[in-house]
């Protein structure tokens, strides 16, 4: 089975918008997010070395914006089958708490 854990979720995931996001300097795209934490959908290639409770860092934000944000965190498990890591988040950029906030309050307006 190519699914390995240590945590389960305990915030509310969001699939969209989907966030393109930098990890350890290898490009990514959100599957879904939180303010815990984040799944990220990698290249096969780019899993290679990765492993569970690894510290890992990068940047986030909205495809196509010139502002993305750091962040901080730790590997929480890993779907070879599907290419997928997550990661819970350790430290969150003030910007990227922003970021997180004014979509919340785009979902709560109804304008999502």
């Amino acid at each position: 089975m190519g699914l390995q854990s240590v945590t389960r979720r305990q915030h509310h995931r969001f699939r969209q918008p989907e966030l393109a996001i930098e990890l350890n300097g290898k490009p990514g795209m959100t599957k879904d997010w939180s303010l815990g934490g984040v799944a990220v959908s990698l290249a096969k290639e780019a899993l290679s070395g990765i492993k569970l409770r690894d510290e890992v860092s990068g940047m986030l934000g909205q495809e196509g914006s010139p502002t993305h944000h750091d962040w901080s965190g730790r590997i929480v498990r890993i779907d070879k089958e599907r290419n997928v890591v997550a990661i819970e988040f350790e430290r969150l950029s003030e910007g990227a708490v922003m970021m997180f906030v004014n979509f919340f309050r785009t979902m709560m307006s109804g304008a999502a």
